[in-house]
């Protein structure tokens, strides 16, 4: 009867084959862990992003009678890019048009400021909770102007490229706004228009996109992560 030839150890030939392929198998799941880890947390993690952000007013030009209102409405784009925040500074001539009220939509959950104090400027401001961000477009607010005075008025984001003092849409503290499109409005005296009213011409821009939660991923793949690595070196 032959006699199974045993490693110097005293484990069987065959026994050692079958663990070493067994340990085999474990690392090779170990290394398709690490790779998948990698992968998702590279894409669940923010980078920096190139300025993409856009703001515009709706309508951009617009007539009024002096004493009627009308709305503006303050749109953002954020260019495919999940934003945290945004700061909108405007500008607008006191002289011809009165701010009646500002309002500021729900595109972010925290609608933090809404300061009409100073005649011919209004500062709004909102963010995302924590663990969130908004992604889309939509309209971050709406301005209720009433015509003042005749003459063209203009409507302006306070504005410039690479500025954070001014106008900003935040994007993991980083200002993403690239560009900006500005209104003007022409005021005339009362019984001058025909009886069309200023909604005729107001676009309501519909939201797409939403506050989403930007970390569920990047646990998952920490997990991942851990777990492969493990397999490797046990």
């Amino acid at each position: 009867m032959k006699s199974q030839k045993s490693h110097p150890e005293g484990i069987p030939q065959g026994e050692q084959v079958k663990s070493q392929k067994n340990n085999l198998k474990v690392k090779s799941f170990g290394l398709l862990f690490l790779a998948l880890s990698f992968i998702i947390c590279a894409l669940s993690f923010p980078v920096k992003a190139e300025a993409a952000a856009y703001l515009s007013l709706s309508p951009a030009t617009e007539s009024v009678e002096v004493g009627k209102s009308f709305d503006v409405d303050v749109i953002l784009n954020t260019g495919g890019t999940n934003t945290d925040a945004a700061d909108v500074i405007i500008n607008y001539d006191s002289a011809k048009l009165t701010l009646t009220t500002a309002t500021l939509g729900d595109l972010y959950d925290n609608r933090l400021v809404t300061n009409t104090s100073v005649a011919g400027k209004v500062t709004l401001r909102a963010t995302a909770s924590a663990g969130s961000s908004f992604n889309g477009t939509g309209n971050f607010a709406t301005l209720t102007f009433t015509g003042k005075a005749t003459g063209t008025a203009s409507v302006n984001f306070d504005f410039s490229a690479n500025s954070t003092t001014d106008s900003n849409v935040a994007f993991s503290g980083s200002d993403i706004l690239g560009s900006v499109t500005n209104g003007t409005y022409t005021v005339v005296n009362a019984g001058t228009l025909t009886n069309v009213t200023a909604a005729t011409t107001r676009v309501t821009q519909p939201v797409t996109g939403g506050l989403a939660p930007t970390v569920t991923l990047g646990i998952f793949g920490t997990f991942f992560l851990v777990l492969g690595a493990l397999a490797i070196l046990f």
